[in-house]
This record gives structure tokens, sequence and C-alpha cells, in this order.
């Protein structure tokens, strides 16, 4: 009524077979999770830095790459501290820093026309950069930077 040694050995090998395959496949899915987190975490981060630019006051949004709007995020996507300077970056020492947000505000934007020869006077494009810094290592965007970033676009109105 047991089983043999032999029984018990083609046993192990067909599990075998059909286990090693799936392990392989345990860190590509791994993988896949963590980029689906980072993609969601940054579309949350992109929603509220463009929330908070439609929500100040249009002539209080700094204008021009001299005055950049900085964040540092934790990995769920909250803000820890937010400033409109360049050394935001070095001074957010908190632990749970994740994500480094550098938004450029361009009043300069010109309205998609016929002859695109206008500029509006009440239309705003802002670039958002997002770093994922982990490592909370200092000047992420500059052009030496270690960390790789991504760059996103976002149009702001005046409401008249």
């Amino acid at each position: 009524m047991g089983f043999s040694l032999v029984e018990v050995v083609l046993a192990l090998g067909i599990m075998t077979f059909g286990l090693v395959p799936l392990m392989a496949l345990l860190p590509i899915g791994l993988r896949v999770h963590r980029q689906a987190i980072e993609a969601t975490v940054s579309s949350q981060i992109i929603a509220r830095v463009t929330h908070e630019a439609q929500q100040t006051d249009y002539t209080n949004l700094p204008n021009g790459s001299n005055y950049p709007l900085t964040f540092c995020f934790d990995d769920q996507g909250n803000v820890l501290s937010s400033g409109t300077s360049t050394v935001l970056f070095t001074t957010c020492k908190d632990s749970k820093r994740i994500y480094d947000v550098r938004a450029t505000v361009n009043k300069a934007a010109s309205l998609p026309t016929a002859t695109n020869t206008s500029q509006s006077p009440s239309l705003a494009r802002i670039q958002i950069d997002i770093a994922s810094n982990p490592g909370a290592k200092p000047d992420v965007f500059t052009s030496g930077g270690s960390v790789p970033f991504l760059t996103y676009f976002s149009f702001v109105s005046k409401n008249d």
C-alpha cells in the first residue's frame, strides 16, 4: 500500500519540471508589479501637482525655470514638503522620501490656432519632472544627475 522509491522519484521529477519554469517567472512578475505601482504613484503625483497649480491664483504662479515648484513625496504619493527653491531636495531629509518632483511653469505658452501665431496671456504650460529617488541623492535634475526621471506636461489657464 505504500509508494516505492521509484514512484516517489518520478513524482518529484515531474513536479520539478512544472515548478522550475514557474519560479523563473517570479522575478518578472515582481518587476512588472513594481513598475505598475510606480506608474500609479506617478500619475497621482502629476494629478496633485497639476491640481495645486490650478488652485493657485494665476498671477501667483512662478514663471520660468529660475523659480521651479519643488516637492518631495513618499512611496504612497503623499507630499512630504514643497517649496519654490531648488535647495528643497537637499533640505528634504525625510527618511520616507522616495520621489522628487520639479514643476516648471511657462506662462508664454501659445494656444493651438490655425496660424499658430498668437500668444495667450492666460495659458501656462507646466513641465513636471518626476524622479524616483529612494536613495535621496542630491541634484537629481542636473545634467550630470545619476537618477533617471520622467517628464510630463500639463496646461493651466486663467479663468477670466
